[in-house]
């Protein structure tokens, strides 16, 4: 009875220390916008950082890559002041679109992403 007792809390020990695999890459984009957007997005210090982007054609774009575990939340958000602007704010989780939103002629409307990594 010992000797099983020991050898599962052997397997168990070994199979919680190799469980790296629900790390995920975030990435976070905003794209299709023509005119300054003001970003925030949750880092992966878990802080909510803040900054501002003027984008020059549809083609430019903002991205930020992180690793979160599943479970944890992700967050992006992003507005514009212009009334003649758009813009797109998309959660990509190992490179898969998890969450998109898309905002067009609708300043100080805040388009917000979040959820959490998917198990």
């Amino acid at each position: 009875m010992f000797k099983n007792t020991f050898l599962l809390i052997i397997v168990l020990f070994l199979s919680s220390c190799s469980k790296n695999s629900d790390e995920h890459i975030v990435k976070y984009l905003i794209t299709d916008a023509t005119t300054k957007v003001y970003i925030e997005y949750k880092n992966s210090d878990g802080e909510i950082v803040e900054l501002s982007k003027y984008f020059d054609s549809e083609e430019d774009s903002w991205t930020y890559s992180l690793s979160l575990r599943e479970g944890e939340i992700f967050f992006v958000s992003a507005y514009y002041l212009e009334s003649n602007a758009s813009a797109k704010a998309l959660v990509l989780v190992d490179g898969k679109l998890v969450k998109e939103k898309k905002s067009e002629n609708e300043p100080e409307k805040y388009i917000i992403v979040s959820g959490t990594v998917p198990y």
